[in-house]
């Protein structure tokens, strides 16, 4: 008995993966569906956020994010920092310094990341940025 197929399967959002396997051979046969629910229930509007941040769906993240700062005090820095980085691809500078303000009050500390960040660019022009970026430096002292 020999192999009769070989498949290769991979996220919808993974372009690379799907590339190389175009590369190497193979080809699409078909889409599946999948679906999936994270409990709490901000927890899982966190995670479409992410999605939607990774499909370069901007408005639908920051959408995503509201809702979870809506139903819970509890999201971590990282939420914080990553629905800033949403609201300021879309070009909502306001929010973009809230949410970054709040990821540092709790707890951020990755300034070098911060300052990298293509979508932080417009900030750097606020007086609030420096302080933000000063507020990290002290959070990565106390880690």
């Amino acid at each position: 008995m020999g192999i009769k197929s070989v498949g290769w399967h991979c996220n919808d959002g993974n372009t690379a993966s799907q590339r190389t396997a175009e590369k190497v051979g193979f080809e699409l046969v078909k889409t599946l569906d999948r679906h999936y629910i994270v409990r709490p229930e901000w927890r899982h509007y966190a995670e479409l956020g992410l999605r939607d941040f990774h499909n370069g769906e901007f408005h639908d993240c920051v959408e995503k994010y509201e809702v979870v700062f809506r139903l819970t005090n509890e999201a971590e820095d990282y939420i914080y920092h990553l629905a800033a980085m949403a609201a300021g691809k879309t070009g909502d500078l306001k929010k973009a310094l809230t949410w970054l303000r709040e990821a540092t009050d709790r707890g951020w500390a990755n300034h070098l990341y911060t300052e990298s960040r293509v979508e932080f660019e417009p900030l750097r022009d606020f007086p609030e940025w420096e302080t933000i970026i000063m507020i990290m430096k002290k959070n990565e002292r106390t880690d």
